[in-house]
């Protein structure tokens, strides 16, 4: 058990990371961000022994970079690597009805809870394993070499992180690279084997140079909010060509073709789907899934779409499957009262996330060649790529999957369940594909913590079992 003056330092630090306002997305909050990186590297440098700096390049935030020798055989003893970051998502005191860069403790759903922007997403989760690292360091209990790498760039996509650090990499065995920053399965301890990859597209649809008059032009002229539904109805309906909802034989050859090449997305080889895994994924969904959906009050669960009938469990379908989701559209007036115009642009943007096995790149290609494809001869549409980052299955060697279910069963009094994970760590895909580093994905948070939303919360009896864990973990 951790006692309360560990459990005390830990949530007064964490008030005061989490009142850095450091948020990526905006450059307005780039003296937040800085500062953000400067507490980290004061709370590194407090630690003995430990070797710090913060790296910087013109295009990203400061990256915190650290090294901490072990006090039991260093030369000999294995060395890890730990990541995170510590830029946060945008947050308002209108949404919250509270200033989300103060961390408050509340009773909220049985359980007590600290919420503040950040707590679970990823400073809460880092903060664990740096003041398990210091606690150790400090009573010579260290176990593991460490090297820390965080980062302030995770929620804008970072593609060159792996460059900027890899030259500071070079004198360094690693190992194993450690990353928490994810969700636990209820009160489970989780350890999470794939991440899907994935793009952003924003598409722009024109249909003239201005906007106008609706009784004036209406019925004469194309309107760009018809034109964008139109073709994102085409988009999702040739995911489902081979469920028969359209009758595939009256198209064109040449958008047949097309429409079948697209709808490779979602019907293309699963022989990464082993009855292994999927026995897994069942039982974390039994576990879960209902919750899961409970939580965001969905009452049904979508079938597959990928052109077979058979249906998946929520794990596998939401971490081993593909998707397409609409994630905003913008067009026309949507003010109070009405205006009654032809819009003459319309944009959409899209979220594609992409299973273990495919290759994100193609899919991206052919997107665009299916948009060019489909688009009318009366509108113009621009379409734009933001960070592509490829899928990745994370195979974990036995011993030391054996010590970390053992580690993780002594502070959380349960096994660990596996899991896939929907989303993804770019940094974690350079870490295995390009430098070869095998990794260890060990989430903290609860299910609930309701990351990137309103009132970010993660559980105080999760924090302490996950200080118990790190403890032991490093110790």
């Amino acid at each position: 058990m951790i006692n309360n003056e560990i459990l005390q330092q830990y949530l007064n630090t964490l008030a005061d990371f989490v009142a850095f306002k450091s948020i990526s997305t905006d450059k307005a909050f780039n003296k937040d961000t800085l500062g953000a990186a400067k507490f980290l590297y004061n709370f590194l440098t407090k630690i003995p022994d430990a070797k710090v700096k913060l790296i910087r390049d013109p295009n990203v935030n400061p990256v915190v970079f650290a090294f901490i020798p072990a006090d039991i055989n260093p030369d000999k003893t294995h060395t890890y690597l730990i990541y995170g970051h510590y830029d946060v998502q945008p947050a308002s005191k209108e949404e919250w009805k509270a200033d989300p860069f103060v961390m408050q403790i509340a009773d909220y759903n049985r359980y007590q809870r600290v919420i503040g922007r950040g707590v679970a997403d990823n400073k809460g989760q880092i903060l664990i394993h740096l003041l398990a690292v210091y606690l150790l360091k400090k009573q010579q209990k260290l176990s593991k070499n460490i090297i820390f790498v965080i980062e302030g760039n995770e929620e804008t996509g970072n593609p060159n992180l792996v460059d900027i650090v890899k030259p500071h990499l070079n004198d360094f065995n690693i190992d194993y690279a450690f990353i928490s920053d994810g969700e636990i399965v209820k009160d489970y301890p989780t350890i999470e084997y794939s991440l899907r990859g994935g793009f952003n597209v924003k598409l722009t649809v024109t249909t003239a140079n201005k906007t106008v008059h609706s009784g004036l032009y209406g019925g004469a002229i194309p309107n760009a909010a018809v034109t964008l539904v139109q073709m994102l109805n085409t988009i999702f309906e040739s995911r489902e060509v081979f469920t028969q909802i359209k009758p595939v034989s009256k198209m064109p050859f040449k958008l047949l073709n097309r429409f079948i090449n697209f709808a490779q997305i979602f019907r293309y080889k699963r022989q990464h789907i082993t009855k292994e895994l999927l026995k897994l994924n069942k039982k974390v969904s039994k576990v879960a899934a209902k919750d899961a959906l409970k939580d965001v009050g969905v009452k049904y669960q979508f079938s597959d779409f990928s052109g077979n009938f058979e249906s998946f469990d929520f794990f596998t379908q939401t971490g081993l499957l593909p998707t397409i989701e609409i994630t905003g559209i913008k067009t026309g007036y949507i003010g109070e009262g009405f205006s009654n115009i032809i819009p003459h642009t319309a944009e959409a943007k899209l979220n594609f996330r992409v299973a273990p096995g495919q290759d994100v790149k193609y899919i991206a290609k052919e997107f665009k060649n299916f948009i060019k494809l489909i688009t009318p001869a009366w509108a113009k549409v621009d379409i734009e790529f933001e960070g592509i980052h490829e899928p990745v299955f994370i195979e974990i060697d036995k011993d030391i999957k054996d010590q970390l279910t053992k580690a993780l069963k002594s502070a959380y009094g349960k096994e660990p369940l596996f899991k896939p994970v929907g989303g993804a760590i770019p940094f974690v895909t350079d870490l295995y594909t390009k430098l070869k580093i095998p990794v260890l994905l060990v989430p903290f948070a609860n299910q609930d913590c309701n990351m990137h939303g309103i009132n970010e919360n993660f559980r105080i009896d999760l924090i302490e079992k996950g200080l118990e864990f790190a403890l032991r973990w490093w110790g």
